[in-house]
């Protein structure tokens, strides 16, 4: 299945005007991408940002194909707000816009090992950092499409 039918599938849509993707990470053959889970610039919810998902790339030069590697994961916002150790950082302020103050904003992911690292231009702490969370076994937690917040620590 290709990206664009995998994601439309995974959010029940028909039609996605812009995932916003910030950030992909290599880890062996997979290409891991996010969205960066924030809202519009009017504050409106589009589903299409809340994603996490893998692909795979197969064939080369004209015949290269980009394609949907386990299940697209549309819940990873509700694991980070539900998470007890990210309760400083008061992730339910993720109704605001994302240039707001304290809004909810993913900027990147990269690769560890075989761990990524979620990072977030919004929130910040009050010494102006960003904040960094470690997503565990991610090919595992999209090839169960289970809820990942065992594997957010």
């Amino acid at each position: 299945m290709g990206v664009e039918a995998a994601v439309k599938s995974a959010l029940g849509v028909e039609k996605i005007k812009e995932c916003d993707l910030e950030g992909s990470a290599k880890i062996g053959d997979v290409i891991f991408w996010i969205g960066s889970h924030a809202r519009n610039n009017n504050a409106e919810e589009k589903k299409e940002r809340h994603v996490l998902f893998a692909t795979k790339l197969s064939g080369s030069g004209k015949d290269a194909k980009l394609e949907i590697a386990g299940k697209v994961y549309t819940k990873l916002l509700d694991d980070l707000v539900s998470d007890p150790a990210l309760a400083p950082f008061d992730l339910a302020s993720r109704h605001l816009a994302p240039k707001d103050e304290g809004a909810l904003n993913i900027e990147s992911l990269a690769a560890d090992g075989d761990k990524l690292w979620i990072g977030f231009r919004s929130p910040i702490n009050k010494a102006k950092e960003a904040l960094l969370v470690p997503l565990l076994n991610p090919w595992r937690q999209l090839t169960k499409a289970r809820a990942l917040n065992s594997a957010i620590r």
